[in-house]
């Protein structure tokens, strides 16, 4: 069997690679994508067991490709943990909602994101989820207002 594969989506190949070394000590495989867009083309090709996912990125805003990511069928209950510096109050009330993880960037938030990976490995190993969130994610769009602009 093999260990779960975690997704690092961020702009920065140097943080990338910090991250890649401390989840593979940690006895997880680990990929990156550096931009939004080969982030959603490696998570349909690869079904990561976890998604590490900055906001602002080229070609598309990491945002936006989680909301993809929990509307797809297959990939809808992969933990997905927010890691930015750019999170306005607006962003980290949407990451809440949607039920994703969010970590601050820092120089000492490690010992944060190595928490909230760890939370999500007896989901991964067991097959089950502690709440779907794509059923939460399309509750909550169903009673969103209609935008009328």
């Amino acid at each position: 069997m093999h260990s779960p594969l975690l997704l690092i989506a961020d702009d920065d190949p140097a943080l990338c690679r910090v991250l890649e070394v401390r989840c593979e000590n940690l006895g997880l495989r680990a990929i990156s994508a550096h931009d939004a867009m080969h982030a959603l083309i490696i998570a349909h090709r690869q079904l990561p067991s976890i998604i590490i996912m900055d906001l602002a990125m080229p070609a598309g805003n990491g945002l936006s490709a989680s909301e993809m990511l929990l509307d797809d069928a297959r990939l809808g209950d992969v933990p997905i943990i927010i890691y930015s510096a750019t999170a306005c109050p607006e962003d980290v009330r949407r990451i809440r909602d949607l039920g994703l993880d969010f970590i601050p960037k820092s120089p000492d938030a490690w010992p944060a994101m190595r928490s909230a990976i760890l939370r999500h490995l007896p989901q991964i190993h067991t097959g089950r989820t502690i709440k779907s969130r794509r059923a939460e994610h399309a509750a909550h769009h169903s009673t969103q207002p209609a935008d009328r602009s």
